[in-house]
């Protein structure tokens, strides 16, 4: 196994000094401009990076890094396991003085938003990890990030015209054609009916969703399969609510075929099949959550997407550090794979990553 260039590697190929190459690498001292260049041009064919442990204990820099993202306690919501990717960043990165400034709001309400976007704007952070949701709100709060020279990193959706540091998370609008095309695998030629069913607010804004299903909706544009597509936001206060919506649209709906939940909530509609003894529905959905993992083995849900939701936190905090310690105004984004799991392969899954 090929060695990691070290510093002195970097030295004999450009036939300088060690202490020249150091002092190219921290920007400090008298180098001529010809001579920086010649060592910068090694230094990237080298593909040389900087021993971050020993960089951090040597700057001894204590690091305030505040957490946005939607508050969650249960391990059947989704948010619930980015928080603990984080924590587990944060317990490798003991060599750095870090503190984690949380602020966790509710998912629905866009006042518990702002009030933690407030909370964080009075704290002296070097950093911030979020998620765009309440999408006017965050960019306003981004801009106050970017003036203040505050790197961010993002998780789960991107906003690619941003300034922020990293970003992990799914390529959606595949994402959602991979599902369309698992189900198409399904499909009789016969004009079937399919449906989009999803359970978050559209005020929320989370981009993630929408892209999904502008990918499954895309995907059967172009396909020989001839569909029909609908799509529905289902809001409910009770269990009975939800069942009567469920009901109507099932009613309404002559060929149903397929459905595809675009969120993470697939489990509601497994358990209304279940009860209706309709089991002959192809159902596709996202995140390998403890219930919808409960009716994919039963073989009620068919086809969960996972997108490593503890991966995405743990790479989020992981990068946003080594872009501070190497004072990197940006670093490669970090694709997360499409994870397909059916009820033959989650065995092989330990939780969601």
């Amino acid at each position: 196994m090929q060695s990691k260039p070290s510093i002195k590697d970097i030295a004999k190929r450009a036939n300088v000094s060690i202490g020249t190459v150091d002092r190219v690498l921290h920007n400090r001292g008298q180098v001529s401009e010809a001579t920086r260049e010649k060592v910068q041009k090694v230094i990237e064919e080298l593909n040389y990076e900087p021993n971050i442990i020993a960089r951090s204990l040597a700057s001894k820099q204590d690091f305030n890094i505040g957490i946005l993202l939607p508050r969650s306690s249960s391990k059947n919501d989704y948010w619930y396991y980015p928080a603990v990717g984080i924590q587990k960043a944060a317990a490798e990165h003991q060599y750095v003085g870090l503190n984690l400034v949380e602020a966790y709001y509710d998912l629905n309400l866009v006042e518990s938003f702002q009030d933690k976007i407030s909370l964080l704007s009075e704290k002296d952070l070097d950093g911030v990890i979020t998620a765009p949701i309440y999408k006017n709100e965050l960019e306003d709060y981004i801009n106050q990030l970017e003036n203040s020279n505050i790197k961010y990193s993002l998780l789960d959706s991107d906003l690619e015209d941003s300034q922020r540091s990293f970003f992990v998370g799914q390529d959606p609008v595949q994402s959602g054609r991979v599902a369309a095309q698992l189900i198409d695998f399904t499909l009789q030629k016969d004009s079937p009916d399919i449906l989009t069913l999803h359970f978050n607010p559209v005020t929320q804004g989370i981009p993630t969703i929408n892209l999904r299903e502008d990918g499954f909706s895309e995907y059967f544009n172009h396909a020989d399969t001839e569909v029909k597509v609908s799509s529905h936001l289902i809001l409910y206060t009770s269990k009975e609510e939800l069942n009567s919506k469920l009901d109507q649209i099932f009613t309404d709906v002559q060929n149903l075929k397929a459905i595809f939940v675009p969120d993470s909530k697939s489990y509601l509609v497994a358990e209304y099949l279940e009860n209706k003894t309709a089991k002959d529905v192809v159902l596709a959905g996202f995140d390998l959550l403890e219930e919808n993992a409960t009716y994919l083995r039963k073989g009620v849900i068919d086809f969960i997407i996972n997108q490593q939701p503890i991966t995405q936190g743990y790479q989020a905090l992981n990068q946003l550090i080594n872009s501070l310690i190497q004072k990197k105004e940006k670093i490669p984004s970090q694709n997360i794979p499409i994870d397909i799991i059916t009820s033959e392969n989650i065995k092989y899954y330990d939780g969601l990553d």
